[in-house]
């Protein structure tokens, strides 16, 4: 049987895991560190949560 690409236990699945790791890292200290992050309303934040949330289940 073939192992597939990204497949637990590969070296794949592994780069992919911590390069989302790094991208979350990143993404987290942007809102932190920026200073006009705040001024946005909940609302906006659930809908670019949700076309990101929609963009990775399409990948």
């Amino acid at each position: 049987m073939e192992a597939v690409p990204g497949a637990l236990g590969t070296s794949a699945s592994f780069a992919l895991r911590l390069g989302q790791t790094i991208f979350s890292s990143a993404s987290l200290l942007f809102m932190c560190l920026d200073v006009q992050f705040y001024s946005y309303t909940s609302f906006r934040d659930m809908q670019r949560s949700n076309a990101f949330h929609c963009l990775k289940v399409q990948a």
